[in-house]
């Protein structure tokens, strides 16, 4: 660059700042956290998992039997119109060809024996898995992510557990010749982190908004 023109120089000067300035942060970094690092060690400790929660997807697809999401209206204001949008759909490679997926299929086409179960306790504590012999292609089921606690077939202590076969997903979820789903006990569960805009409330805003989103989340459907 000695031969370049002010602009030039002034373009490498501000690279090896940058490279200096990074540098140097990484020699501030203390050597507990770094042998933390090279251990493969979490960097922090939690006494409970936390998992993420759209719940306004979950009551979008309940206001369906009841509002067309196509002909909004200004009456649709007193129901917080923000909740009725259109669904993220995924697009999936099958054996078959292609096929659509969205999250609320996992509950709504849950195994016949969880019919009984409420979405909330079914975030907290269901777990989808591939079926024995199949290799998962979803990024969420991964070694990190699989539950702590044994749902194979039987446990430790000798008691017959459904065996993955029982609990396949029902005929019309896309995953059901490949995933299983089953639920852990309380112990082993996550904890529900509600995101994308605050939970109504019963002593403010539209009653009838608040009673259905609580039906969506502790009444099964």
């Amino acid at each position: 660059m000695i031969g370049g023109t002010t602009e030039d120089q002034e373009k490498a000067r501000r690279l090896l700042t940058q490279i200096v300035n990074s540098l140097s942060v990484k020699m501030e970094i203390g050597a507990p956290m770094a042998s933390v690092y090279l251990l493969g060690n979490p960097d922090h400790y939690t006494s409970h998992r936390f998992k993420p929660v759209y719940w306004k997807t979950y009551v979008n697809e309940v206001l369906k039997d009841w509002i067309d999401i196509n002909d909004l209206d200004e009456n649709l204001n007193d129901i917080n119109a923000d909740v009725i949008q259109k669904d993220q759909v995924i697009i999936r490679c099958t054996q078959d060809g292609y096929t659509t997926y969205y999250l609320v299929m996992d509950y709504m086409y849950r195994p016949e024996i969880y019919k009984d179960v409420c979405l909330y306790d079914w975030i907290r504590l269901s777990w989808k898995l591939p079926l024995p012999g199949i290799k998962s292609s979803d990024p969420k089921v991964s070694a990190e992510n699989k539950p702590e606690q044994d749902v194979g077939p039987e446990s430790k202590f000798g008691v017959k557990k459904p065996s993955p076969h029982e609990l396949v997903f029902l005929q019309e979820h896309p995953q059901h010749e490949t995933h299983y789903a089953a639920m852990v006990k309380d112990m082993f569960g996550l904890v529900p982190n509600f995101i994308g805009g605050n939970l109504p409330r019963s002593d403010a805003g539209n009653r009838e908004f608040y009673c259905t989103t609580m039906l969506t989340l502790f009444k099964p459907w």
